[in-house]
């Protein structure tokens, strides 16, 4: 108390903790001056009354000014408890405003029996008649704390709950009932007036346990800190006032004291009591996480709706005849509020219903409609929930997946890193995202999955939740832009570097001649020099090819048609793959006209031709078609680099042996072959890839090893008249 006195700050920390910078240049009217003053003068008051009643009772007890003035004294000491639990009250906010709110309608009901008590003393009615209705008063000023502590109204929304009024209108009937059946009734049979004493002792200690329990129960089940600190608060208050009521009420009934002795002191000290405990409360908003956690976690105490009309079936069976119009009317009462309650209830519950429905078709609409998968697991890797887009990724139906496990529905080789990250995030509580790959049916599907902790309303990890993404194609697209700019770096290099040796070589191949020309007529330095002059040769003929590669050779376009160029090459496709090979052609009629160098394109078929010849050895089909192909913007979306339009197609297949998909890879990279060392430059596809590149199109192969390989070449279309035409027949059959 003296630390309260000489730290007055402590009574308004929650104004300081508000603004602890503010400058201390504060005006003498601000607000929190005007709290700090106000809390400080209630606090004087409160110790001063306590002390000049234990004045009042060293110098005038057992006598009639001092009884008087000793209650008195405690009534102002109950006036400021009440201002005390309305200040506290307006510096609060949702549950803890009212919860203050209550106490100070409890404390201020019996300081109102106190000043009742006063006005008899003063008008010098008869005892009896005056602790008949004082006795009211300071039996049922508890009813409002019992509604703060036991009233399902303490949620923390700021609108008014209707039934707050029904329950307590339960426990006001409740606690009459009790009242009448114990004081009421108990005096016709009672023949002492000290055994009526002793009864009101058992009964006010019995409504005291209930009450305590009460207020340290919500103290014990409350999730909130605030709440938890403001009901042990009120239940501090109450246990010294039931200390003392019993103290008190026994010492009155054993010995027959009146007022004005020094047991008086124990009424003022719980009043002193209230007051410092209600000065010094500090509310901190807890936010809505806290809220959310309190109104799901607390207890529900529904009591007044069922209990209380039971116990007063039961209290009125025993006390009906003694006044039968009172308990009836009492029985009315009761179940009437408890049957409207239930109807609130019902409908707050059909509301509830309504909107946890909608909520829930909402949630399904939203996760059936979406393209990801989405699905929950529990501790043990049982799926407890998943959309139709999951269970179709696994290939199964919903009720094929719930309840299972991965080991049961996915491949062995495709559960080991599933699992894994599951563990991890049961383990750790954190999120991990991660590439997972599928397997079914020997075909590999590529995930991007998130999993996230999934927890209870404890706040305990339950399962994992995830939400899984398809992105094979996303993958595929990737390793196509990979492989176009590794394929247009390679060719710009390759491009310099066929500059500078086509330099070089123009160098050595004109010395070259000049020196066979100085050595005509000598067999033995000229034969060499014309070595020289055909490796120079062979060396240009490369140099072209890598040019040719990186698009940076000279063309010399036409419109033509794709037909006449390659039914021109039929005899010396024949010579070039030999007769253990088939050629089938299949030519498209009215194929669409394309620009391109006649020349390059001949090149692109003869090297195609030539790589078909080299996979099959032993004899296949080299099959020649043409097409009118119009290329959709989904197709173009799937390719990189890749326009959409209409398209002349000419494709070279094969029946050989095929390729795999690393060496398809790699298939277009200059110097890159299969064949064994000195079979091959590496560069007769490489050139087809540059050729076409430059003339505006795309090259797209398609092969597995054992069915043979497709090479697709797409030219786009031009409406204009044909530019070149084939001199001398062309052999356009089809065998």
């Amino acid at each position: 108390m003296e630390y309260l006195w000489r730290h007055p700050h402590g009574l308004a920390r929650l104004e300081y903790a508000r603004d602890a910078r503010q400058p201390s240049s504060l005006s003498p009217l601000s607000p929190q001056n005007l709290s700090t003053l106000y809390h400080r003068l209630l606090l004087t008051a409160a110790v001063l009354g306590f002390l000049a009643h234990a004045l009042v009772l060293a110098l005038l007890r057992s006598q009639p000014q001092g009884r008087f003035l000793s209650n008195f004294l405690q009534f102002l000491l109950g006036v400021a408890a009440f201002l005390a639990m309305l200040d506290a009250g307006r510096r609060s906010q949702r549950a803890a405003r009212g919860t203050w709110y209550y106490a100070a309608a409890a404390i201020g009901t019996y300081t109102a029996g106190q000043l009742v008590l006063i006005g008899c003393g003063l008008l010098r009615q008869q005892q009896r008649f005056s602790l008949r209705i004082t006795d009211q008063f300071f039996f049922f000023w508890v009813v409002p704390l019992l509604a703060a502590a036991a009233v399902d109204t303490l949620g923390w929304q700021d609108r008014f709950d209707p039934t707050l009024l029904l329950d307590f209108g339960q426990l006001v009937i409740l606690g009459l009932a009790l009242h009448v059946y114990v004081f009421g009734d108990a005096t016709q049979w009672q023949s002492h007036p000290q055994e009526m004493e002793f009864l009101k002792v058992k009964v006010r200690i019995l409504r005291d346990v209930l009450i305590l329990s009460w207020l340290w129960g919500r103290t014990w089940f409350a999730r909130s800190r605030q709440l938890r600190g403001l009901f042990a608060r009120l239940g501090i208050f109450y246990l010294a006032y039931s200390a003392a009521d019993a103290v008190y009420l026994y010492v009155e009934a054993a010995w027959q004291i009146s007022p004005g002795t020094w047991f008086d002191l124990l009424w003022s000290l719980p009043r002193l009591l209230a007051v410092v405990l209600a000065l010094t409360w500090i509310w901190q908003d807890e936010g809505e996480a806290n809220a959310v956690a309190e109104r799901r976690s607390r207890v529900r105490l529904w009591i007044a709706p069922v209990i209380v009309p039971l116990a007063m079936l039961a209290i009125s069976s025993r006390a009906f005849s003694s006044a039968p119009g009172l308990w009836a009317a009492l029985m009315v009462g009761s179940f009437a509020l408890a049957g409207i309650r239930l109807l609130v209830m019902q409908s707050r519950q059909d509301r509830t219903l309504a909107d946890l429905h909608d909520s829930n078709e909402l949630l399904h609409s939203i996760i059936e409609g979406t393209s990801e998968a989405i699905y929950l697991k529990d501790p043990d890797g049982r799926y407890k929930l998943i959309n139709s887009a999951g269970a179709r990724y696994m290939g199964r139906s919903l009720k094929e997946v719930l309840g299972r496990t991965d080991q049961e529905l996915l491949s062995p080789e495709t559960i080991g890193p599933i699992l894994k990250t599951d563990h991890e995030v049961l383990s750790t509580g954190r999120s991990v995202t991660c590439e997972e790959d599928l397997i079914q049916e020997g075909a590999t599907r590529t995930f991007l999955s998130t999993k996230n902790p999934y927890r209870d309303s404890e706040g305990r990890i339950a399962g994992v939740l995830g939400i899984s993404v398809e992105i094979t194609e996303h993958r595929r697209m990737e390793e196509q832009l990979r492989r176009a700019q590794r394929m247009e770096s390679i060719g710009a290099f390759s491009g310099a570097i066929a500059h500078d040796f086509s330099n070089l070589l123009t160098v050595i191949k004109g010395y070259s001649q000049l020196t066979q020309s100085e050595l005509a007529g000598q067999p033995g330095p000229s034969g060499h020099l014309e070595q020289i002059a055909k490796a120079a040769d062979r060396a240009a003929a490369l140099i072209r090819q890598l040019l040719a590669f990186g698009s940076q050779q000279v063309l010399q376009t036409r419109v033509i048609n794709l037909n006449d160029v390659i039914s021109h090459l039929h005899k010396m496709l024949r010579r070039l793959i030999g007769e253990h090979i088939e050629i089938v052609t299949h030519f498209a009629v009215n194929l669409w006209a394309v620009k391109a160098d006649p020349g390059q394109i001949e090149q692109v078929v003869m090297n195609l031709a030539a790589n078909a010849r080299d996979a099959m050895p032993h004899g296949g089909e080299l099959i020649l078609e043409t097409a009118n192909v119009h290329l959709d913007k989904a197709y173009a979306r799937a390719n990189v680099n890749v326009e959409a339009g209409d398209y002349a197609m000419f494709a070279v297949s094969d029946t050989g042996i095929g390729m795999d998909m690393e060496t398809q890879v790699r298939i277009f990279e200059p110097f890159f072959t299969t064949k064994p060392v000195g079979k091959g430059t590496g560069l007769g596809l490489a050139t087809a890839y540059g050729i076409v590149k430059q003339s505006g199109g795309y090259i797209a192969v398609d092969s597995s090893p054992g069915t043979g390989s497709a090479f697709r070449i797409y030219l786009p279309r031009v409406n204009q008249p044909i530019q070149y035409q084939i001199e001398g027949p062309t052999d356009r059959a089809v065998s």
